[in-house]
């Protein structure tokens, strides 16, 4: 499940991949990135926004709804549901 897709509202593409870790999918900072964390994407958001990305604030706030409700590593089977 994606947290944004490319569209009006968002410039970047986030979503888990199949190992649980955390994609910026075809990254314009650094190429894709990938995280462990939710605070990791989190930071790496905030610099796209930083940019002058475009981020919709909603996955700002699911992700760190998640961090309060399942903490940070998204890794185990509450943390990778979305």
């Amino acid at each position: 499940m994606s947290y944004c897709r490319f569209s009006e509202r968002s410039s970047v593409y986030v979503y888990h991949d199949i190992n649980g870790m955390l994609r910026c999918c075809s990254c314009s900072l650094h190429g894709p990135e990938f995280y462990d964390t939710r605070t990791g994407i989190l930071e790496h958001l905030q610099e796209h926004i930083d940019k002058g990305g475009r981020v919709p604030s909603d996955v700002i706030g699911a992700l760190r709804e998640e961090i309060r409700l399942f903490g940070d590593s998204t890794f185990g089977a509450e943390g990778n549901q979305r």
